[in-house]
């Protein structure tokens, strides 16, 4: 068992947090009429590239204004044949700086923790993958039914096999409890809007 974390550098944070904070007081006089409630995501193995490109699916709600629009916290996570190697690819959304429609940099989602064949299962490997500059980063216009790209993966394995990748499913996947994971948290959340959490299957276990 492997386990591994990258952190994101201090420095780079505290304009983020500034942002933050100003947007957090925002969130909180905005209607949840306005908001998006409920989020999914979709892998799909893009048939000319050979990449898994990952889609935001917004399953209930909208967003228009600009708060509603904005990324906070998230973290995606990916189960893998065991010797998989990723690599994040082809950042589309959401953009830094959208607030007028106009940002041209997508936001950088990069890997964070990764854990190796642990005892619990030694033949999968996992990965999380959060967003850097959240909070001064926004989408476009957001409708019920809308499916955004976010990015794309490049997964490699030496298998002669069709190796495994998918979404990591939260309460049936290893927990950070589980025997060699080291503590590692690998459950999907989203917020977007405020910090509520709005992905779907986190929803759902709270019902």
């Amino acid at each position: 068992m492997i386990f591994s974390t990258n952190w994101i550098n201090i420095n780079e944070m505290k304009s983020i947090f500034k942002s933050l904070i100003v947007l957090l007081v925002v969130a909180g006089t905005v209607s949840l009429n306005g908001q998006v409630e409920s989020v999914s995501f979709d892998v799909v193995q893009n048939d000319n590239t050979g990449n898994f490109d990952i889609f935001l699916v917004v399953e209930k709600g909208s967003a228009a204004s600009v708060v509603e629009r904005t990324q906070f916290n998230s973290q995606i996570s990916f189960v893998a044949s065991t010797g998989t190697d990723i690599d994040i690819v082809d950042l589309n959304m959401p953009l830094n700086w959208n607030q007028k429609f106009n940002g041209q940099k997508p936001m950088l989602w990069i890997e964070t923790t990764k854990v190796i064949a642990p005892d619990v299962s030694p033949e999968l490997d996992y990965f999380a993958v959060s967003c850097v500059m959240a909070p001064v980063s926004q989408y476009n216009d957001l409708l019920e039914g809308d499916k955004v790209r976010l990015f794309s993966v490049s997964v490699k394995n030496n298998l002669t096999a069709k190796p495994i990748f998918r979404l990591y499913k939260n309460g049936h996947d290893a927990d950070s409890n589980a025997e060699g994971m080291g503590g590692g948290d690998f459950s999907i959340g989203f917020t977007i809007g405020g910090v509520r959490q709005k992905y779907r299957d986190v929803m759902k276990s709270l019902e």
